[in-house]
């Protein structure tokens, strides 16, 4: 690493390096003369790295300390972070899994802090955090200490599966008769139909294990007729049966599983159809009552407050805000 002397700077001239005075005087240096003189000086390269390390480092997360890590909603909260590093470094108070940005409570950093912890029950930290070289202010973090607001939170849910259509398939599990032919096309589309069948309750949950839960009845309807000359009905069957799983680190979910709504048809009197793009018919005789197709599905409701379902054809899931009970 080479300085000089602020006033003169090099010039280069006939292949070597010589020093040469400026033309216009520089800047008197305030400084006392013969202290504190900038020289040409070298230094080792692992000397520097040294140096620089020493001048920029922070302390290290394993510093930090949090009491208590469990506590119930606003109780207080201390955190000891040590010395905190040089410039304007922070804490904040997150919710686990938030980015840097999502900062609740804030203060400039200091050894030790006391805050009221949030209201809501779930998993949160506190980070450390300091502006770096760029201005930056979120992207070196010095300290991460996780803590846990005690208590349960619910959650209302409704899943939803839906039917659309009834294929050739259907009617041959069904027990329509069909000519050998139409075998060939077991996932062609015959007519369009619709019904739903619809799973709604809530449960309750804390630190990953599931607490209660209320299911209600499992709803169905048809939302559109089929064909001239058929009739199309939905009924529930089942709301499905209720067990606790784990599902790894100790975590526990609910499966609501199986939950049942079956589509009917009827006909009156005798319906002729033909299987599109083909010219293959199919006569279904009068008087046909018989259970066309079930809607099911499982649905997942987990300890960490999330929820999905499972079907064929596929299923979807919404969820309310959590709430406290």
């Amino acid at each position: 690493m080479l300085r000089h002397v602020a006033e003169e700077w090099p010039v280069r001239r006939a292949r070597r390096w010589s020093f040469a005075r400026t033309a216009e005087a520089a800047p008197a240096d305030p400084r006392p003369q013969g202290r504190n003189r900038i020289v040409a000086l070298f230094l080792p390269a692992v000397v520097v790295a040294t140096a620089l390390t020493a001048l920029f480092s922070t302390p290290s997360a394993s510093a930090a300390s949090i009491s208590p890590i469990e506590v119930p909603p606003g109780g207080q909260v201390t955190v000891q972070v040590g010395a905190c590093p040089p410039g304007n470094s922070w804490l904040g108070v997150y919710a686990q899994g938030a980015t840097n940005q999502q900062y609740g409570t804030w203060i400039w950093c200091t050894p030790t802090w006391t805050f009221t912890a949030p209201t809501t029950p779930g998993h949160y930290e506190v980070r450390g955090l300091g502006n770096n070289a760029d201005g930056d202010w979120y992207n070196e973090q010095f300290a991460t200490v996780p803590f846990r607001v005690t208590g349960q939170l619910c959650r209302d849910f409704t899943s939803t599966v839906r039917w659309s259509q009834v294929t050739v398939g259907d009617l041959i599990n069904s027990g329509v008769p069909v000519p050998d032919a139409a075998r060939d096309y077991l996932d062609r589309p015959l007519f369009q139909g619709a019904a739903y069948a619809q799973l709604k309750g809530n449960w309750c949950y804390e630190n990953q294990q599931v607490v209660s839960n209320t299911i209600r009845p499992l709803e169905s309807a048809l939302t559109g007729p089929g064909p001239l000359g058929i009739i199309l009905s939905v009924q529930s069957v089942a709301t499905g049966s209720i067990a606790v799983e784990n599902y790894g680190n100790g975590a526990t979910r609910y499966r609501v599983a199986q939950s049942t709504a079956r589509v009917f048809l009827s006909v009156p009197a005798q319906v002729n159809l033909t299987i599109p793009g083909t010219e293959i018919g199919i006569q279904i005789p009068a008087g046909t009552n018989v259970a066309l197709y079930d809607m099911r599905m499982d649905t997942l409701l987990t300890g960490a407050g999330n929820a999905e379902c499972a079907a064929t054809p596929a299923c979807d899931v919404v969820l309310g805000t959590p709430y406290q009970p």
